[in-house]
């Protein structure tokens, strides 16, 4: 969990979960910018990331010991960027 490795996968995922939460909520009917909540918007999408963070970490010692992965190596296929090929 120490490692650069570790927390680049685990920003990675932060970043994903951030823009999964924040862009339905930028959706269609809020065209314009300057109209859109902004603090309850962004409060959803820093919920998405601490959850995103406390899940990397707690993976970080199921899955694939030291990565943010809840997955065993054997469970991602081969040439995965996610698969630590030894």
């Amino acid at each position: 969990m120490w490692t650069k490795a570790f927390w680049l996968d685990a920003s990675e995922r932060a970043v994903v979960a951030v823009a999964a939460a924040l862009l339905p909520l930028l959706g269609a009917g809020k065209v314009d910018l300057l109209s859109v909540p902004w603090r309850a918007d962004l409060g959803v999408a820093l919920g998405a990331l601490v959850v995103s963070v406390l899940t990397s970490i707690v993976g970080s010692q199921v899955g694939n010991k030291g990565t943010a992965a809840l997955l065993p190596a054997s469970s991602v296929p081969s040439g995965h960027p996610n698969k630590h090929e030894k």
